[in-house]
């Protein structure tokens, strides 16, 4: 059984790989090629941090050139792949980042985590997560996108604590779970537990400054009331 996809009206060819808008797609829906060409790609642009390196060490200057030419290289179209990358293929993208910030603080380098804290950033696997999150929130208000995230419908009345928002497609296999959509649609889901939860903080927290407050004023009432009385005894 083969499916035939037509593109501007002209089938396409059936091929064990294929570059389509600059990402690579295998015919087994894994994502070792992609990554692979995206390293390579990103390597070959590493030189350009080395030579600035050599004529200038401020770090906003080399911090600029890696976030133009390599990092933005390293995301494109990382909500597509980002669910269904590997733990060897995360980590190949995220040694180049290690690499640059080495790059960027030179002598001052101790480890990653401090690099990252120093120069303000996020590891690659918690930017990419940030950028899907905006990304399906966006599509939340686009006609033909929000069609994919449908909100879940239940046929009681009872409410939980937990709920799911979003309805999150079944799934028979590891490999359509961890696909874009479901993934996307789970992001909602923790999204929306996130806001609950701050929300739920905010309001124990305005509790107990108002309780506090309460118990302060009790505190001076009863003050200014002792100091009345011996002023009258």
């Amino acid at each position: 059984f083969t499916t035939e996809i037509q593109l501007k009206q002209d089938p396409l060819e059936i091929v064990n790989e294929v570059k389509l808008l600059g990402v690579i797609i295998s015919n087994d829906l894994k994502w070792h090629k992609n990554t692979s060409y995206l390293t390579k790609k990103v390597n070959k642009k590493m030189r350009m941090m080395h030579i600035a390196a050599k004529f200038t060490r401020n770090r906003e200057h080399l911090k600029h050139i890696y976030k133009t030419f390599i990092r933005s290289n390293l995301e494109f179209s990382s909500t597509v792949w980002h669910s269904s990358l590997s733990v060897a293929d995360r980590q190949d993208l995220e040694r180049i980042q290690k690499a640059a910030v080495k790059v960027i603080l030179g002598k001052d380098y101790v480890d990653y985590t401090q690099a990252l804290s120093d120069l303000n950033l996020e590891s690659l696997d918690r930017r990419r997560e940030g950028m899907a999150l905006k990304f399906v929130k966006n599509s939340l208000n686009n006609a033909n996108f929000s069609k994919l995230f449908p909100l879940r419908r239940v046929q009681h009345d009872m409410k939980f604590r937990m709920s799911e928002k979003y309805l999150v497609n079944c799934s028979k296999t590891r490999r359509y779970k961890d696909s874009a959509v479901p993934f996307l649609q789970g992001l909602l889901n923790k999204d929306n537990v996130e806001k609950k939860k701050d929300l739920k903080r905010l309001f124990d927290y305005d509790s107990s400054v108002s309780s506090g407050k309460r118990k302060r004023l009790e505190q001076r009432k009863l003050v200014n009331y002792v100091s009345n009385v011996d002023v009258i005894t």
